[in-house]
């Protein structure tokens, strides 16, 4: 019998910021790709792995399949809001050195905001 990883798990290691496992469990799921949770918690872990466009894709798809769950298109609109922030960053210039250094891009590009 195959052991599934519950999504209650995946929440764990992602609010432990164990985003490598997160994913792991998360490619596991069998009927990932047609759930919104799922694609919700891979943009999550994209975002936080600096996979910005990714993270999009799967915030994308997590709203488009539950357009009414307010944390789906919240989150959205927090990924859009940051690839903006980052392509005026990028024009004027500006590193994301951060990026490089740190392992919360999520919360070191929120300081350019």
């Amino acid at each position: 019998m195959e052991f599934m990883h519950s999504f209650e798990q995946v929440q764990i290691l992602i609010d432990n910021g164990q985003y490598e496992e997160a994913e792991n469990m998360l490619m596991t799921l069998q009927t990932h790709p047609d759930q919104a949770r799922w694609n919700y918690m891979m943009a999550v872990v994209s975002m936080y792995k600096g996979w910005f466009e990714y993270a999009a894709k799967y915030a994308e798809k997590a709203h488009e399949l539950e357009p009414d769950n307010i944390s789906y298109s919240d989150y959205l609109k927090t990924i859009r809001e940051q690839r903006s922030s980052n392509k005026k960053k990028e024009t004027a210039g500006d590193a994301f050195e951060c990026c490089i250094d740190c392992s919360d891009c999520c919360e070191c590009l929120s300081s350019f905001a």
